[in-house]
């Protein structure tokens, strides 16, 4: 026996008229609590983040991996995202979530009969999962500072709020919650909080799951978005993320306020399981729902583009893309269309190595651009938004109405384009207009530039200017001509010298 003192009771329960004497053959009943107990190692069957195990006189171990043993007196610690479970030789465990502490106070085996363990949750949250097994007894106790939760062969929650408040959820078995002096006992399906220094208030029943309706088997870009059905009366749900089936290993959890949705960033590509809860106002999470698998593949992600911008209106027929590399896409997909589907683009290149292409060119209209980067083994990203450009005609070239010289001034006039801001005028010598003798720009469709004095043909050409200060082509080139003059001053001085000279003859 664990105390030989006690032996007065195994007398009384077998009703030994002798308590000092057992004759060889005869059965005995011995309650099982009062056998000597043998210490119980738990042996860590998960572990992930940061967890320590403190032992007494302050020695810390940071804890890696599975396998490890647990004994007695120690103190688990998890941090962040970090969790382990725990698991025993009679098959029952606990997890503990991340910010959590533990305190492993007793865990003892008492023959084979009645397996006893005794935890102190000083914060966090803990599920709590007890075997059942016929001829086995099973005494599970978990205090917090508020309350304490014993249970028989069960599966249930227990978690420590900001506060110091103690929640307990049943998801299967009875559990009996103890606080000011009074003992609440709750069974399947319900919960109750426990304030501190106040009794556990009355049994509540746990809300049922919210629908969570089935992901698509894969994302592709941020945010991911799931939809559900409102639970009534939930005040919150509870979406947890994980990268096993188990949901063990938690890479994403959160609580959303009731009738928000559920969007979350910053999942790294890999194959996850959903499953959520339904948060009373009490705080009080509900039974899980389905566990649903997705997967998330954001990378390789879409590149910036740096030209064309969105809105942009270009008079170019050959449009120019320009984006920034990605660091881990082998290649790149453009696409230009006329429509925001892309049901038939006009443009469609993959492979492209560089980070700019200019495309052959387009018709006067309105263009979406989009592009898309791809990974080595062919996957292909996420396309970037559409990108609105509008491929602009030219203004139109002015006609002539008149080019005519009036003294030493060449007077241009041309029709009035609509839309146009000023025209530029352009005189030379060429019909190249490589030998260019005067330019001007006139807010009005007409101007008067310098009349040639050399004799010979010139030409005369105008473009129009629009509202956007984009220039259009030029005119075709109008052509004057320059005679010679006659030599009237010349003939004159020789006509007096005729004259006088026939006089003095």
């Amino acid at each position: 026996l664990e105390n030989p003192a006690r032996c007065p009771t195994v007398a009384r329960l077998n009703r030994l008229r002798n308590p000092d004497l057992i004759h060889p053959g005869q059965r005995i009943r011995i309650p099982a609590a009062l056998f000597r107990g043998t210490a119980m190692e738990g042996i860590i069957t998960f572990l992930a983040g940061d967890v320590r195990l403190e032992r007494k006189g302050g020695v810390i171990e940071q804890l890696v991996g599975s396998g490890g043993r647990v004994p007695p007196g120690v103190r688990l610690v998890t941090a962040g995202t970090g969790a382990v479970e725990v698991g025993y030789e009679d098959g029952s465990s606990f997890l503990m979530r991340g910010d959590s502490s533990v305190d492993i106070v007793r865990a003892l085996r008492r023959e084979a009969v009645l397996f006893e363990r005794e935890l102190l949750l000083g914060k966090g949250n803990l599920v709590n999962r007890i075997r059942r097994a016929t001829g086995r007894e099973q005494r599970f106790e978990i205090r917090t500072p508020s309350a304490v939760a014993g249970a028989r062969g069960t599966e249930f929650r227990v978690g420590v709020g900001r506060e110091n408040e103690t929640r307990t959820e049943v998801l299967e078995g009875m559990v009996g919650v103890s606080a000011g002096g009074r003992q609440v006992p709750l069974e399947e399906g319900e919960g109750t909080l426990v304030r501190m220094g106040e009794p556990p208030l009355p049994p509540q029943r746990l809300l049922v799951p919210p629908g969570v309706e089935t992901p698509p088997p894969h994302f592709r870009s941020e945010p991911i978005r799931f939809t559900h059905k409102e639970v009534p009366q939930a005040a919150a749900y509870r979406l947890m993320i994980a990268r096993d089936g188990r949901m063990k290993d938690l890479a994403y959890d959160k609580l959303f306020p009731a009738g928000t949705p559920w969007e979350i960033r910053g999942l790294a590509d890999g194959t996850y399981h959903l499953l959520a809860r339904s948060v009373d106002r009490f705080g009080l999470e509900g039974p899980e729902s389905e566990t649903l698998p997705f997967s998330v593949r954001l990378n390789p992600l879409p590149p910036y583009v740096k030209a064309p911008v969105d809105g942009d209106r270009v008079r170019n027929r050959s449009l120019t893309v320009g984006w920034l590399r990605v660091h881990d896409a082998v290649s790149y997909r453009l696409q230009v269309a006329a429509d925001r589907m892309f049901t038939n683009p006009v443009v469609a290149r993959d492979g492209l190595d560089s980070s700019e292409f200019t495309t052959e060119p387009l018709d006067y209209g309105t263009y979406y651009v989009r592009l898309g980067s791809s990974a080595a083994d062919g996957y292909g990203g996420e396309w970037t938004d559409p990108l609105e450009v509008t491929v602009v005609p030219p203004p139109p070239a002015p006609e002539f109405e008149e080019a005519q010289g009036k003294g030493d001034v060449l007077d241009v006039r041309v029709k009035a384009v609509p839309g146009a801001r000023s025209y530029r005028f352009q005189l030379a010598r060429d019909s190249a207009f490589a030998q260019l003798l005067a330019e001007e720009v006139a807010d009005r469709p007409a101007v008067a530039l310098p009349y040639p004095s050399e004799p010979g043909e010139y030409f005369v050409r105008t473009a129009t200017i629009d509202g956007e200060g984009y220039q259009g082509d030029f005119s075709p080139p109008q052509s004057f001509r320059v005679k010679r003059s006659f030599p009237y001053g010349v003939l004159g001085v020789l006509g007096v010298a005729g004259l006088l000279l026939g006089l003095l003859l």
